[in-house]
């Protein structure tokens, strides 16, 4: 008993070290102090779509007036915007960001573990957020960031949910690795940015970024920004709210994938033969006929198998007597399809 109740006292001990800032107000910048480590917290008032973004800092980066000095994010906060992206009318996005440290300045080997461990600390304290709706959650680093934030991806369930990263002005990687580059890059979209100009931490700062993007996997796009270098000119031009859609503005890109940031179709031969996506088909294989649909457009996908009843057989019962029959009200062109989600659909009968 007295076992059970010392492990449940540390437990509490545990969570209450974790706990997010007491008396923290939405809208406003804070340090949340982690295992000991100082991390930069923010999360925007007001309600709306709510987004994560994990931003990891660069090198020895380590206090809270680092971060919120240095970070790009931190510093459009610092400067007055109120962490709010509006996707389209009526649609807003708040934004709830966390600025991670370099938590052992000059031994990069150790830092995966206490971050992951942190991330762990951090996720378990804020409200709760569906971790299956990978959209919501995305990961920027700057310089040495870069590193940390691959390795962090790759070594736990966090590269999982990510949806989009961006990778800033990225250093040469450690041992010349970038193995978890390309084991937690694909399935997702990627934008890298470096500046172009000369810089006193090498000539071939400009390389190490282009290097890494070639490792990416999935959907990626980069940008080398002419006229600047490894400065916060070009880490302020990234995460600039001046853009107006989503080939200028890397706030509307992570929560808003145009049609450039698609990946092809990997199943556009898929179906009936000749299929068209968006109409129904009759579908005959293994000597039954079965009906099939399959959204067209962008989205999520979700796949219903629906079980009819014995007198319902044959691909024109289907069309009247089986849910398919909903198709008839708009749904084959997408409308009726909510949150961005594509349905595909198959009836059969044995």
């Amino acid at each position: 008993m007295k076992r059970s109740l010392l492990f449940g006292m540390l437990l509490l001990l545990c969570i209450a070290s974790f706990a997010q800032p007491s008396g923290y107000v939405p809208g406003t910048q804070t340090c949340w102090t982690i295992n000991g480590r100082e991390y930069a917290y923010f999360k925007a008032a007001g309600s709306g779509e709510r987004h994560i973004l994990l931003s990891f800092a660069a090198d020895y980066q380590s206090g809270c007036s680092n971060l919120t000095a240095a970070d790009p994010a931190q510093r459009l906060l610092t400067n007055g915007w109120d962490g709010r992206t509006v996707r389209a009318p009526g649609d807003t996005i708040v934004w709830e960001i966390l600025t991670i440290p370099d938590p052992t300045p000059g031994s990069p080997t150790s830092a995966t573990f206490p971050l992951v461990v942190d991330l762990f600390g951090f996720f378990t304290n804020i409200a709760p957020i569906d971790t299956s709706e990978h959209w919501r959650f995305h990961a920027t680093a700057v310089l040495g960031g870069n590193w940390r934030m691959w390795n962090v991806l790759q070594a736990s369930a966090y590269g999982k949910i990510v949806s989009t990263t961006i990778n800033q002005s990225a250093l040469q990687f450690y041992q010349n690795t970038y193995t978890p580059v390309t084991l937690a890059s694909p399935g997702k979209r990627h934008w890298s940015w470096y500046g172009t100009d000369p810089n006193p931490l090498g000539p071939n700062v400009a390389q190490w970024a282009v290097t890494l993007h070639s490792y990416l996997q999935g959907t990626k796009r980069i940008t080398a920004q002419a006229g600047s270098g490894v400065t916060q000119q070009t880490w302020d031009s990234c995460f600039s709210i001046a853009g107006t859609d989503t080939l200028t503005n890397r706030w509307l890109w992570m929560v808003n994938p145009g049609p450039a940031d698609i990946s092809p179709n990997p199943c556009a031969t898929c179906g009936p033969k000749n299929y068209v996506p968006g109409t129904l088909a009759m579908w005959y294989f293994n000597g039954t006929e079965h009906a099939y649909f399959k959204a067209a457009g962008n989205g999520e996908r979700h796949i219903l198998v629906a079980f009819t009843g014995d007198s319902i057989t044959g691909f024109n019962n289907y069309k009247v007597e089986a849910p398919q029959k909903l198709l008839k009200m708009r749904v084959s062109t997408g409308t009726a399809v909510p949150c961005g989600r594509r349905a595909t659909l198959l009836y059969g009968n044995s």
